[in-house]
């Protein structure tokens, strides 16, 4: 379920941001599946102005804008951000024309609402062998439309101004549901033991129930995460979200019943369920390491592709897809549900985030017992479920072989 719920916040955020991408920079940029609005931050006729003058120096100020060039130019180049120093000397404290260096992050990875962080790298070159940087700290403030408190600070070649906006409130934010997961984690423990049991280890077996399964879950998470993303605040009442699940349970009933009326629906979305625990492995083990930009992307691209192969085979080996997209997927929920009950497991984008950074040389204990015993649940699924295929097999083939005669001479 909690993979499900990864893959449904990323199509909902990368919807978002593809058909409303600005070409020059990510107006909607996406940071831990949390997607931002910075359009109203754009200044049409103007510029941001940050006076920075010591009484010493000559009169200097940072100008900046987002979404768009700083009116103000320097040296005949646009740029997101310049220092002016005097009348005479102008800097470019982002990438002059392009935007080659921007990345995004959280203020509070654990808050987000608490705003967004946005770092421009590859300015001009300042002293040292440094570059000129600039960083912009969007803090949430949801009463406040326009630009508040604006202050700055320079930490070398790096300068840093801090503003509050409604801007910095996330306009998609998934954290919503990770937290009521987390409140109810025994509750979510229960569920997804029962069911990933029975789909590891009697998938194949009881093919209506796992029908039944998955186009709940497949129903169920898109619904929750809508919900969640948009409608759900820290000020909603308990009552509220078990009203919402309630409702989306109804739903996803019924999805699951039409899953286990129409047989061929349901193995199509047992083969992209499938697809995606497969398209996981390969994103952890090769995407992830090797690739920084449009992961979600590559991630969706890979997933639909696989998912079309194994979907589309279900007709001619539905029996063999049907018990590795039982075994594997419900070993996952078993697994991933009781090491995050039990133990401060890192969640999935953040394992992505190490394997990145790190490789594998420094992979937590934590990590490497979760998927040892992911891959422990799922072989043993494999085996049963396969081991009672043959025993089905062999009976079949026996009620179909006429008995012998035995002829007697008279």
């Amino acid at each position: 379920m909690i993979s499900v719920l990864n893959l449904a916040i990323l199509l909902l955020a990368s919807l978002v941001a593809l058909t409303k991408a600005d070409i020059r920079m990510n107006c909607y940029p996406i940071v831990n599946w949390v997607v931002f609005d910075l359009n109203s931050l754009q200044k049409s006729d103007a510029d941001y102005e940050v006076p920075i003058t010591p009484a010493t120096e000559p009169p200097s100020e940072i100008v900046w804008n987002i979404c768009g060039y700083a009116k103000k130019v320097c040296n005949a180049k646009d740029s997101f951000a310049n220092l002016f120093v005097g009348d005479n000397q102008c800097f470019h404290l982002t990438s002059p024309n392009t935007v080659l260096n921007v990345t995004y992050n959280l203020i509070d990875e654990n808050q987000p609402e608490s705003g967004l962080t946005i770092t421009f790298d590859s300015g001009d070159d300042a002293q040292l062998d440094e570059k000129y940087s600039f960083t912009l700290n969007i803090n949430c403030d949801a009463n406040a439309e326009s630009v508040q408190n604006m202050k700055y600070q320079q930490i070398g070649s790096k300068y840093i101004v801090d503003i509050s906006t409604r801007a910095g409130c996330p306009k998609v934010n998934p954290s919503q549901i990770s937290k009521f997961l987390q409140e109810n984690k025994w509750i979510l423990l229960v569920l997804c033991v029962a069911l990933g049991s029975i789909l590891t280890f009697v998938g194949f077996r009881l093919s209506k129930t796992t029908f039944f399964i998955f186009g709940f879950c497949i129903t169920m998470i898109p619904i929750l995460v809508i919900f969640f993303s948009f409608l759900i605040t820290d000020k909603t009442s308990d009552g509220a979200k078990w009203g919402v699940i309630a409702f989306a349970a109804v739903i996803s009933a019924l999805c699951g019943y039409i899953s286990v009326r129409l047989e061929r629906v349901g193995f199509f979305l047992i083969g992209f369920g499938l697809a995606f625990v497969v398209t996981n492995i390969i994103f952890l083990a090769v995407i992830a390491p090797n690739v920084e930009n449009n992961q979600t992307l590559i991630f969706m691209g890979i997933w639909l592709v696989i998912g079309l192969i194994t979907g589309l085979s279900m007709a001619k080996f539905k029996d063999y897809v049907l018990i590795l997209a039982t075994s594997l997927f419900g070993s996952y929920l078993i697994t991933r549900s009781s090491f995050t009950a039990f133990t401060d497991l890192p969640a999935d984008l953040e394992i992505a985030k190490m394997i990145r950074l790190d490789g594998f040389k420094n992979f937590p204990g934590i990590v490497i017992a979760y998927l040892v015993v992911w891959l422990v649940i799922a072989l043993i699924g494999l085996y049963i479920q396969f081991t009672k295929k043959r025993e089905l097999d062999k009976k079949k083939e026996a009620l179909l072989t006429p008995p012998a005669v035995a002829y007697y001479k008279i």
